[in-house]
């Protein structure tokens, strides 16, 4: 029985994690190892783009 509410725990841990990497920042860019890696992991490549590049073609 222990192991339900723990496991109940770390899925809510992994849906937070998940919602913090979407949530903007207000006035806090990510570091360039913040955007290398979601870069990596929305793309496939570590090479970043100049900054600002994705909202221009997200706001089209």
């Amino acid at each position: 029985m222990d192991s339900i509410p723990s496991k109940k725990k770390e899925e809510k841990e992994m849906i937070k994690k998940a919602l913090d990497s979407l949530r903007r920042r207000y006035g806090r860019p990510r570091t360039d190892a913040e955007r290398r890696k979601r870069h990596k992991k929305r793309f496939g490549t570590s090479k970043l783009p100049p900054r600002g590049t994705g909202l221009r073609r997200r706001k089209r």
